[in-house]
């Protein structure tokens, strides 16, 4: 009779084994992490892309770069509101969420209390939990308005308007009393020629963190969070470049836009001419931007607040007061 001796795995053996496996994995994870954020920033990358396309067929249709935010309507009866961010929408083949707009009534009344709240895929970044999410405000007056969350905002330079302007701002008066040196500006678009820098060297778009807080019902809640709303004026779509990217500095909001501060930190001192909001993302040591020209970026947290300040700006950093 034949014996065969088979051996298998002491204890030890497999302990070990286990150990160099857990080991492996230990060191494998934190590169697949890494490559999956890499491919998140890329896809955010190509999404400022699209928007700069759209931004530029807008120009080259309008012979001029949208307003930040639409002023008065054509009788100059109602201060409409509406963001660069849903002028461009046919131009990123949202053409249907366009039409919905009822652009002669103010983005807050009942006629467009809903069409803010389509999802916007190249407004949003995979880095960010954006995606799906809808913000419901009720408002001092009673109505209710939604709006889907962004991580992609317009940028206004140092200031959104001088604080001694007329805002809304009437056909009668100097378009520079709006001025605030930044690609975007209240009320009144841009054309190439006033980028004195050159389009290559003047950021127009970059990323925000979006704020957390979804419902609002309450005026009197002071912990509701409107940062990164594309169809919402002011702040809630407007980045400034008071502060560098990621800034550990708090963003300065209106009395009612503050309530995710360990998203993005924040205080309520500042009123809607001088408020500002940094540009974030949480991409790993900066954030995507998109210059006037359509080339996309990548903007280090420890740059320069010198640097960040002039790409900001129109004209080789020249900054208007507020």
């Amino acid at each position: 009779m034949l014996h065969c001796n088979t051996r298998g795995f002491t204890l030890v053996e497999l302990l070990v084994v286990i150990a160099i496996i857990a080991i492996l994995v230990a060191l494998l994870l934190p590169a697949v992490q890494a490559a999956r954020e890499a491919a998140r920033r890329t896809q955010c990358a190509n999404n400022h892309k699209q928007t700069g396309l759209a931004l530029l067929n807008y120009e080259n249709h309008h012979e001029q770069f949208p307003a930040g935010n639409m002023g008065w309507n054509k009788s100059e009866t109602i201060w409409l509101g509406h963001t660069a961010l849903f002028m461009i929408l046919p131009f990123l083949e949202q053409g249907r969420v366009a039409e919905d707009l009822v652009v002669e009534q103010r983005w807050i009344n009942a006629a467009n209390a809903r069409v803010a709240a389509a999802q916007i895929p190249t407004y949003q970044c995979p880095s960010d939990n954006a995606k799906g999410r809808v913000g419901k405000f009720t408002h001092h007056h009673g109505r209710t308005t939604y709006h889907s969350r962004s991580n992609i905002s317009m940028s206004f330079g140092q200031i959104l308007y001088p604080c001694n302007a007329r805002l809304p701002h009437n056909s009668s008066g100097p378009d520079e009393e709006l001025e605030n040196g930044g690609p975007f500006r209240m009320e009144v678009g841009r054309k190439l020629s006033e980028f004195k820098d050159g389009t290559s060297h003047t950021i127009m778009v970059s990323e925000v963190r979006a704020g957390q807080d979804d419902d609002w019902n309450d005026f009197n809640d002071r912990l509701h969070d409107a940062r990164g709303f594309w169809a919402r004026p002011f702040q809630s779509s407007a980045i400034l470049h008071v502060n560098t990217p990621n800034s550990s500095a708090l963003d300065c909001l209106n009395s009612e836009q503050c309530g995710s501060p360990d998203v993005a930190p924040c205080t309520l001192s500042c009123g809607p001419c001088n408020g500002h909001v940094a540009a974030r993302s949480y991409h790993s040591g900066g954030v995507n931007a998109l210059s006037c020209d359509g080339h996309v970026a990548f903007y280090s947290d420890s740059i320069d607040l010198s640097v960040w300040q002039a790409v900001g700006t129109i004209d080789g950093g020249e900054v208007i007061s507020p």
